[in-house]
């Protein structure tokens, strides 16, 4: 079981002047130090939280479908996300790949973990590594992810901005109050 990003998102969550106002930078030399910081530091929130924030594509592999639905890793942040489903695809007993028909399933987004469902249940895979590929979009328009969030994100970007150079990262500042802004949006399975 694996699942990796397709389609990286197209906006950041938080743009370079937005970051650099809360962190007093009035120059630009370190605006690409600043950039990954706040892609490390969204890419952190969606660890913790296991939900996509931002829109992109994922592809997400099984060796063969599971007697019930196919639970999907990486749902959306939950009333302000949304979830489509843009394939589900396998490799058939026979070794020739083949598409689900949509009509045969349905895709529930509103579970903690985001699932498809089969009306009649799944097809027979060949026994191969990653028979299942299951393509779909999930996360938020960068305007619609709680304030909540952003300022998580906004303040470990700080975090890593400040403790750049540090070696071993035991700089890195403790922010259990920070932390708290992620809980009304984890994915507890």
């Amino acid at each position: 079981m694996s699942v990796y990003v397709v389609t990286h998102p197209t906006a950041e969550l938080l743009t370079l002047a937005e970051a650099r106002a809360h962190l007093r930078v009035e120059h630009v030399l370190d605006d690409a130090t600043i950039a990954g910081c706040i892609v490390a530091a969204r890419e952190m929130a969606e660890h913790e939280l296991q939900r996509s924030i931002v829109t992109k594509t994922y592809e997400f592999t099984i060796d063969a479908f599971p007697a019930g639905a196919v639970e999907l890793p990486m749902g959306p942040v939950p009333a302000v996300g949304a979830l489509s489903v843009d394939s589900v695809k396998y490799t058939d007993t026979a070794g020739v790949e083949q598409t689900v028909n949509p009509s045969t399933y349905s895709v529930d987004p509103y579970s903690n973990v985001p699932r498809i469902v089969s009306a009649s249940g799944w097809p027979s895979t060949q026994e191969v590594v990653n028979a299942v590929r299951v393509r779909y979009t999930s996360g938020s328009p960068v305007g619609a992810v709680p304030y909540a969030i952003r300022s998580w994100v906004l303040l470990h970007a700080a975090s890593l901005y400040e403790h750049r150079e540090s070696v071993t990262g035991a700089a890195m500042a403790v922010m259990p109050f920070a932390d708290r802004l992620l809980d009304p949006y984890r994915s507890f399975r």
